[in-house]
């Protein structure tokens, strides 16, 4: 089984990338950025090619489409783009593990959406990657409780996090296996969240009540991000609430 895998450094990629070695995939690569320097050490100790995206451009344009056939393009944590004709060279068998529910939440900072507006739960999605974002057919989703009115999104954050490995686990033990994955089409797509759309929500506002301002200083505190802002001279400040003050303390005198 041949796996392209593209990510970026977290400990959550160094963890599925581990897994992939242990699993005994043929892995033609890892494509990440030149700063990943914990994706790129883990990978030169392992032997295992690694590519920026130009570089692996240039590798698969030279790469006859059929070598491609019985051969996965994973996407898990990754922050790069992947050109649609890399997307059509693996069709079905290129796979994108996203951070939120389909079709729940397409787009950027789910974790964020899910306090602000109010979710009971929340969750992580494996789907077909096409041209069109987050708006392949889905292969396998998960689903975790969450409570909106006590929890920040660095919370949500984690749980995120952790549930998205257990996915890409099952996911990808079935591919190893040669299991046969059932894809479903999306019932319906909702908007599609981008990052100028968050940037814009994230700003203070005098005309939002205490409670709206609580919830989005809840929504947005996700460090090292700037959460509920305030532009004072061009320059962005992040706002917080007790609750935060009282964790920050505690972190404080822990590295004291």
């Amino acid at each position: 089984m041949n796996i392209l895998l593209y990510t970026s450094d977290n400990e959550y990629s160094i963890k599925a990338i581990k897994f992939l070695i242990q699993s005994r995939v043929n892995l033609l690569g890892v494509v990440c950025s030149d700063s990943d320097k914990k994706v790129r050490n883990l990978c030169s100790e392992f032997k295992i090619p690694i590519f920026n995206v130009n570089e692996i451009k240039e590798k698969l344009n030279k790469t006859e489409a059929t070598q491609t056939k019985n051969s996965f393009l994973i996407s898990y944590l990754n922050t790069s783009i992947i050109s649609k004709e890399f997307i059509s060279l693996f069709g079905r068998n290129c796979i994108n593990f996203h951070p939120s529910p389909l079709p729940e939440h397409r787009g950027v900072a789910g974790c964020c959406y899910s306090i602000l507006e109010g979710y009971k739960y929340w969750g992580v999605t494996a789907h077909q990657l096409i041209e069109k974002i987050d708006a392949g057919d889905i292969i396998h989703k998960m689903t975790f409780e969450i409570e909106p009115d006590k929890m920040f999104a660095s919370d949500v954050y984690r749980m995120t996090q952790a549930k998205m490995f257990e996915l890409f686990k099952i996911v990808m033990t079935k591919i190893v296996n040669g299991e046969k994955l059932e894809y479903q089409k999306q019932s319906k797509l909702t908007r599609l969240r981008t990052r100028a759309e968050l940037e814009k929500v994230k700003q203070f506002s005098a005309n939002d009540t205490k409670e709206i301002i609580e919830r989005k200083i809840r929504a947005f505190w996700l460090p090292p991000y700037h959460g509920l802002s305030i532009s004072i001279n061009n320059t962005n400040y992040t706002l917080v609430n007790v609750d935060i003050l009282k964790e920050l303390y505690k972190v404080y005198n822990n590295l004291k």
